[in-house]
């Protein structure tokens, strides 16, 4: 699985998007996470959080990040 730390900071980086954002488009696909749940994510704090989270922001990132 693709490192989720560096998903983040892509989509922070290459897709210009904010923690909050992430946080907000996650939990309009139905995903409960926080701006300070994404920002441990980005700094690599959080090694392993939940597959829905994980798989929420695989697809966030193929969406905004890859298809570019």
């Amino acid at each position: 699985m693709e490192d989720l730390r560096k998903i983040v900071n892509d989509l922070i980086d290459k897709a210009d998007m904010t923690e909050q954002g992430i946080a907000d488009e996650l939990r309009s696909l139905g995903v409960e996470i926080s701006q300070p749940s994404i920002n441990r994510l980005k700094n690599g704090t959080v090694k392993r959080p939940s597959f829905k989270v994980g798989r929420a922001l695989v697809e966030l990132h193929r969406k905004h990040v890859q298809a570019a």
